[in-house]
C-alpha cells in the first residue's frame, strides 16, 4: 500500500515537471500570456475593423479635398457668370495722364470724349500785415470774424489771453472744427435704438441724445440735437457715400469748439462713429518781413472761399491789414460742354466717371476713353483656370499608378471620382453654336493640355476681348447656354446636395460610423471575455502554485500509515 502510495505521488512530481519551464509545481503560469493568447483572434478582429476604418478616413479626407477645389472652382466660374461682376466693370483711360486721370464704375458707358482743362480749382486763404513774432503782444479789444462758402466759422475777442498772433491762431483753430458721421443709406433709415451720444461746444455740454424709437434716423436726432442748443447746427448731408449727420459751428451764436463723445449704430451692429472735419487751418508764418496769421481754407473752389470781417492792430495801434486770396473753381469742357467744378475730382461732366483734375491741358484737348475692364476679366479668367487645374490635379493624382501598374492613392477605386473626372473633361469641352463669336474656351485662347489640365494663350486672349467682347461674354454668360452656368450646374451635379461626390462622402461617412459601433460592440464584448478569462486562468494559477503544498500533505499522510 505505502509503497503504490509512494509511486503515485511521484508519479505526480514527474509528470508536472516535464511541462514547460513557465508552468509547473510551485511556479504557476503567466495569466495575462495565456489571456492574450486565447484572445489573438477577438483583438485581431478589432485590429482589421480599426485598419479599415483609417482607410475610409483617408479616403473621406482626399474626396473632401476634391470637394473643396470643386466649390472653389465653381466660385470662379459664377464670378465669369455674373453679369453685375467683372463684365460690367469699366475703365477710363486717359491720352495724358500727366494732366488727367479718370475712374469709371459701372454705369460708365463706352465711348471717347474730348477733355479742356483751362485751370485748376484753387484753395481760398487770408494773411495779415506783419508783426515782428508770433509771440509779439498785439492790441486788445479787437474782433475778427472769418466765413468760409458764406458761413462764419471762427469770431475771435482779441484779450489779454489771447493778444498774439500764435493765440489767435489756436482759437480761431478751435473752432473750425466740424464732426460728421459715417454714412448710413438716406437720412430716415433706421438705426440700433440704446446709443446715447453728447455734443459739446466751447467745453461744455449743448445736446445730449438718446436713440429710441423716436429719433432713430440721422434725420430725426439732427433735429433732435438743434431743439435743443443753438450753439451748433445738426444737418443730414448726402454724397455718393450715403447720408452723414454733420454738426457745425453756428454763425448765429459765438462759434466754439466742437466735440462728439459716444456713437451710434446702425440696426445690424455696425458702428456709425464721427470724424473731425476742419474748414480751416490758422498759423503763424514767420519769414524775412516777420510773422504773418495765415488762415488756409480746406475746401478749395467758390464753397470754401473765406472771408474776414474786422482787423487787428500792433501794440502801437497800427493796422495788421488782411489780403485774400479767393479760391477759384475748376474751368474745363467735356465735348465741347463747359462745366465749373468746386474741387478737381469732378464727377457728372461723363456718366459713371470721375474726373480728376491734375494740370491744365496744354497742346490740344485730352482724349479719355471708357470702355470695359478687360484687365479685371483677363484676371477672373485666370483665376478660373488655375481653380479648374488645382481641381483636375486632384482628381488625376488619384489614378497615377507605379511601375508595376498598381494604384498609389487612396481613391483610385472610387467609380464616383472616375465620373467626377470625366464629367470636368466634358465641361471643359463644352461648345455652344457660333454666330461669328467665341464658341468654345480654345477660341477664347484657353487650350487644353493632354493631362486635362488648362492653359492660356495672352495675347490669343486680348485679341478676343478686344475684337468681339459681347461674343466673349455671350459665350460664358448667356443664360441655360453659357459656359460658365453650364460649369456650375456639372459641379452641383458632383458635389452639390445629392451630387454623386456629395452621397459618396456620407457613404464614407456612415461606414466610418458603422465601423465605429462594431469596434465598440467587440471591444466590449472582448474585455468581459478577457475578465472572464482572467478569472480562470488565475484559478488554475493558484491550484499550480498550491501542488507542491498538496504533495506534501499527501507524502505526510503516506508516511503515516502503518506498515
Amino acid at each position: 500500500m505505502a509503497t503504490s502510495s509512494t509511486s503515485l505521488v511521484s508519479g505526480l512530481s514527474s509528470n508536472t515537471s516535464s511541462t514547460t519551464n513557465t508552468t509547473g509545481l510551485g511556479q504557476g503560469i503567466d495569466v495575462n500570456s495565456f489571456v492574450t493568447s486565447a484572445l489573438a483572434f477577438d483583438q485581431a478582429t478589432i485590429t482589421n475593423l480599426q485598419t479599415n476604418q483609417a482607410n475610409i478616413g483617408q479616403q473621406s479626407s482626399a474626396l473632401a479635398a476634391i470637394n473643396s477645389n470643386l466649390n472653389a472652382l465653381k466660385s470662379a466660374a459664377n464670378a465669369l457668370n455674373d453679369p453685375f461682376g467683372v463684365f460690367s466693370s469699366e475703365i477710363a483711360t486717359s491720352s495724358n495722364s500727366n494732366q488727367l486721370t479718370a475712374t469709371a464704375d459701372s454705369t460708365g458707358v463706352a465711348g471717347t470724349h474730348s477733355i479742356v482743362v483751362t485751370s485748376l480749382a484753387t484753395t481760398s486763404s487770408l494773411y495779415s500785415g506783419a508783426v515782428a513774432t508770433g509771440a509779439t503782444a498785439l492790441a486788445t479789444g479787437d474782433t475778427i470774424a472769418i466765413s468760409a462758402g458764406g458761413s462764419q466759422i471762427s469770431s475771435v475777442a482779441v484779450g489779454a489771453t489771447n493778444n498774439t498772433l500764435a493765440q489767435i491762431a489756436a482759437v480761431i483753430n478751435s473752432q473750425a472744427a466740424t464732426f460728421q458721421s459715417d454714412s448710413v443709406a438716406s437720412g430716415s433709415t433706421l438705426l440700433k435704438t440704446g446709443d446715447s451720444f453728447t455734443v459739446s461746444a466751447g467745453g461744455s455740454a449743448v445736446a445730449s441724445i438718446t436713440v429710441d424709437s423716436t429719433n432713430n434716423t440721422l434725420a430725426q436726432i439732427a433735429t433732435a440735437i438743434n431743439l435743443q442748443t443753438t450753439a451748433v447746427n445738426a444737418t443730414v448731408v448726402t454724397d455718393a457715400n450715403g447720408a452723414h449727420l454733420s454738426i457745425a459751428n453756428t454763425s448765429s451764436a459765438a462759434p466754439a469748439n466742437v466735440s462728439v463723445s459716444g456713437n451710434l449704430h446702425q440696426t445690424d451692429g455696425t458702428a456709425v462713429n464721427f470724424t473731425q472735419h476742419v474748414s480751416l487751418n490758422a498759423s503763424v508764418i514767420q519769414d524775412a518781413n516777420g510773422a504773418r496769421l495765415a488762415v488756409v481754407s480746406t475746401s478749395s473752389g467758390a464753397p470754401g472761399n473765406l472771408t474776414l470781417t474786422g482787423n487787428l492792430h500792433a501794440a502801437d495801434n497800427s493796422a495788421l491789414g488782411f489780403t485774400q486770396i479767393p479760391g477759384l473753381n475748376a474751368v474745363l469742357s467735356v465735348d465741347g460742354v463747359p462745366i465749373s467744378s468746386a474741387t478737381n475730382s469732378v464727377s457728372g461732366a461723363i456718366g459713371g466717371v470721375t474726373l480728376n483734375l491734375t494740370a491744365p491741358t496744354q497742346g490740344g484737348p485730352v482724349s479719355l476713353t471708357v470702355g470695359p475692364n478687360t484687365s479685371n476679366i483677363t484676371n477672373a479668367i485666370s483665376n478660373f483656370v488655375s481653380a479648374y487645374n488645382t481641381a483636375i490635379s486632384s482628381i488625376n493624382a488619384q489614378f497615377q499608378v507605379n511601375s508595376d501598374g498598381s494604384g498609389v492613392n487612396v481613391l483610385e477605386g472610387d467609380a464616383s471620382v472616375r465620373d467626377a473626372q470625366s464629367a470636368l473633361l466634358g465641361a471643359i469641352s463644352y461648345s455652344v453654336n457660333g454666330s461669328g463669336g467665341p464658341v468654345n474656351l480654345t477660341n477664347l485662347g484657353i487650350d487644353t493640355n493632354n493631362d486635362g489640365t488648362l492653359s492660356i494663350d495672352s495675347n490669343a486672349l486680348a485679341s478676343a476681348l478686344s475684337s468681339n467682347f459681347s461674343g466673349v461674354q455671350s459665350f460664358l454668360q448667356t443664360a441655360s447656354t453659357g459656359f460658365a452656368g453650364n460649369l456650375g450646374s456639372v459641379i452641383d451635379n458632383l458635389s452639390g446636395p445629392g451630387g454623386s461626390l456629395a452621397l459618396d462622402a456620407t457613404g464614407y461617412t456612415n461606414s466610418s460610423l458603422g465601423l465605429t459601433q462594431q469596434i465598440l460592440n467587440l471591444s466590449a464584448a472582448l474585455a468581459t471575455k478577457r475578465q472572464n478569462l482572467v478569472q480562470i486562468y488565475a484559478q488554475v494559477n493558484t491550484t499550480l502554485e498550491e501542488l507542491p503544498l498538496l504533495q506534501q500533505q499527501l507524502s505526510q499522510q503516506l508516511a503515516s500509515i502503518p506498515k
